[in-house]
């Protein structure tokens, strides 16, 4: 129980616009952690928003993210960038 309010938590912190929730909650769906179900497009989404400011771990996880196609169409040079 005391798990699944955390997700709750870091959703809604995520929604409200926390980088560092954003990054945590693409983990969450990368990974299919636990409440979190297994989702590369939602994790995409996430990364890509914490990504596009300046996050730098999002930005390395989205890069791998288009090397292997994971919620994404495969892109080389968008993995590059």
């Amino acid at each position: 129980a005391t798990y699944i309010c955390f997700i709750v938590i870091i959703q809604q912190l995520a929604k409200d616009g926390y980088i560092e929730m954003q990054f945590c909650l693409g983990l969450c769906h990368l990974r299919g952690d636990s409440n979190c179900p297994l989702d590369y497009h939602v994790a995409f989404k996430w990364m890509e928003s914490a990504a596009l400011q300046g996050y730098k771990g999002a930005q390395m996880t989205l890069s791998k993210m288009y090397a292997g196609g994971d919620g994404v169409a495969r892109d080389i040079n968008l993995s590059a960038k």
